[in-house]
């Protein structure tokens, strides 16, 4: 599914975004550290500056990365905003002050450049449980 919104910030393609509560409507980069700029809409299919009209991938093929690993899940990243593998995850937020984080699937990459997008509600996860 693809759907439209106007970026509060710039974004670029393969970020991953949140819709915003104020100004309603709009979309940010991901920030898992807290639980309402982690709810993760999609994916930018373009590249914004602030004000722009950015399509976003919610369900479906997002097919413009390099690198990924297939078969891999992919999450919200901390750092960054470009989707990370589960142990990217972890070794970013171990370097963090933060106890605390939301771990927000992405989906599956399906080949090196494409990752299949279903999203998940993000799930609080604590340093001591990333073993």
């Amino acid at each position: 599914m693809l759907l439209s919104f106007v970026a509060n910030e710039s974004v670029q393609q393969g970020s991953v975004v949140v819709v915003l509560d104020n100004p309603l409507g709009r979309i940010n980069n991901s920030d898992p550290l807290t639980y309402a700029n982690s709810r993760c809409v999609g994916i930018a299919v373009d590249t914004v500056s602030s004000g722009g009209l950015c399509r976003v991938v919610s369900q479906g093929e997002a097919d413009f990365f390099t690198g990924l690993i297939p078969g891999s899940l992919y999450y919200a990243p901390l750092s960054g905003t470009f989707p990370v593998n589960y142990s990217e995850f972890a070794s970013i937020f171990q370097t963090l002050t933060a106890s605390g984080a939301y771990l927000c699937a992405l989906g599956k990459a399906i080949s090196p450049t494409t990752l299949s997008v279903n999203l998940s509600t993000p799930l609080l996860v604590q340093k001591d449980s990333l073993d």
